[in-house]
């Protein structure tokens, strides 16, 4: 799913320098290295003394000894995009989905003229370090090249892209799917950003199983016409439907209390609630709940929605464990006012703040709705499902309710780290991170260390290059021969 605010909040940036690729890129304002230094520190205080889990992938001597290869490395002085490369790449390096370095507000990046900006008009899919077209946006391509696999683009090799990129992906420890669908999310717009807007993209493109090879000449495309391209679907984050007479579907892409209430302006509980109504008339007898692009929000709206089809009572989580509930180090002064700290999680000054509460509702036990769904229930999950979208994974698996179908989840699987976030705006540049505060340990006990949750049915690579040539969709096609069966 694309929209104009997902296009302007991506948050990318590349390690190494693009001298021989980045080619009609505008830089922004320069600062000189003591700023840079001033604020890399401030940075790198706020990650390893705030972040409850930046030990977890990397030792302390082995996180310190890389900040000082990258505090060493701003020898000159640089541009505030630049910056934000270092950023992004030391953020990747504790391996945590929740913390995230942003562009500053004031960067071409966040130009409110972006919809101007021209970009490559094919949405790829990366299946095992490959990329094939998965949708075009172009008025003058067809249907044809769905599916094809990515050889090169204006010449340059498709995996030298990859390898400049796959960096700077902040993913949750060593999750692959999650990478996978991070880049093919980002990958026009690191193309767009950091290496160059040409009027016209050359591709070289080859067809996956009978290796014929064609070249292609595609114009580039406005944001603004990219925008236009797009369906209601793209836009909705959730959807309700019946498949057939007996078989229920039910797409739940977050669970953001306030994404539903501007949807549909009801609250997340009287949507449910309506769902199962329908569903219980209907006399369904099979359901899929979708959460293959489910990113979290409210862990609260997962344990709701897992309640309407649970057998018995349950508990979500097991704790949640924070470094401080007083806050008043000197990066402190740079936290964001108002972002939900003062009043909602606590009290703030102009000193610091103090935690007076964060959720302990997950921690209870949840009993099943009186008239919950008895019937078969299958999940749709992938490397897009994380936080509360990947906990309301894993208890569906830990509880044993049914199949899984799809990819591993980008969510850790033993539980995120979020609820409550510290986001500073560094003093100089003006850039932003993002550090989330709590580490939540779900009621779950198999996990793999660094690992998402796993699906009962793994899609293969070889599948999915089949649904992108045939144009179906594999998760649901397994799920509905599962429920023949």
């Amino acid at each position: 799913m694309i929209s104009f605010m997902n296009l302007i909040k991506l948050i990318i940036a590349l390690p190494f320098c693009f001298d021989t690729l980045a080619q009609g890129v505008e830089s922004s304002k320069v600062f000189p290295v003591d700023k840079l230094k001033e604020d890399y520190k401030i940075f790198r205080d706020a990650i390893t003394d705030a972040h409850p889990a930046a030990f977890r992938y990397i030792s302390r001597e082995g996180l310190n000894l890389f900040y000082d290869s990258i505090s060493t490395s701003i020898n000159s002085p640089m541009t505030d995009e630049a910056f934000t490369r270092l950023l992004l790449l030391s953020v990747a390096k504790i391996r945590c989905a929740h913390t995230i370095a942003l562009f500053p507000v004031t960067s071409w990046f966040s130009n409110p003229d972006i919809k101007k900006r021209t970009i490559l008009p094919l949405n790829f899919k990366f299946i095992d370090n490959q990329a094939f077209v998965s949708r075009s946006f172009s008025k003058v391509t067809s249907a044809k090249i769905i599916g094809q696999r990515v050889i090169s683009i204006n010449n340059v090799p498709i995996e030298t892209y990859i390898d400049q990129f796959l960096p700077l992906l902040n993913s949750d420890g060593y999750i692959s799917s999650s990478r996978n669908e991070q880049l093919s999310i980002k990958f026009k717009d690191y193309f767009s950003y950091f290496i160059a807007r040409p009027d016209t993209f050359s591709l070289e493109l080859e067809q996956p199983f009978s290796h014929d090879y064609q070249l292609l000449k595609i114009p580039a495309i406005a944001i603004s016409e990219l925008l236009e391209g797009l369906s209601l679907k793209d836009y909705l984050p959730f959807r309700f439907k019946l498949e057939t007479n007996e078989v229920a579907y039910l797409r739940m892409d977050d669970f953001l209390i306030s994404n539903l209430k501007k949807a549909y302006q009801i609250s997340y509980k009287k949507y449910l609630r309506r769902s199962f109504m329908e569903m219980e008339k209907k006399k369904i007898k099979y359901l899929i709940i979708d959460v293959r692009n489910n990113g979290g929000g409210n862990g609260e709206v997962g344990a709701s929605l897992f309640s309407h089809i649970a057998y018995k009572s349950f508990i979500h989580e097991r704790s949640t464990v924070i470094k401080y509930k007083k806050f008043n180090q000197h990066y402190v002064k740079y936290a964001k006012k108002g972002d939900r700290l003062d009043g909602y999680w606590g009290i703030q000054t102009d000193t610091g703040f103090t935690l007076t509460h964060f959720y302990s509702k997950l921690k209870r036990r949840w009993k099943p709705k009186i008239n919950s769904f008895k019937g078969t229930v299958t999940v749709l999950s992938g490397g897009n499902t994380y936080s509360a979208g990947s906990a309301f994974v894993g208890l569906f698996k830990a509880e044993g309710r049914g199949a899984i179908i799809g990819d591993e989840t980008g969510g850790y699987a033993f539980g995120p780290t979020g609820y409550l976030r510290l986001e500073l705006e560094l003093p100089n540049t003006k850039t932003r991170v993002i550090i989330p505060l709590v580490i939540a340990r779900l009621n779950i006990d198999a996990y793999t260390f660094g690992q998402g949750v796993t699906p009962i049915f793994k899609i293969s690579d070889e599948e999915r290059i089949h649904s992108l040539l045939e144009g179906y969709d594999p998760e649901l096609k397994k799920a509905l021969e599962l429920f023949e069966k």
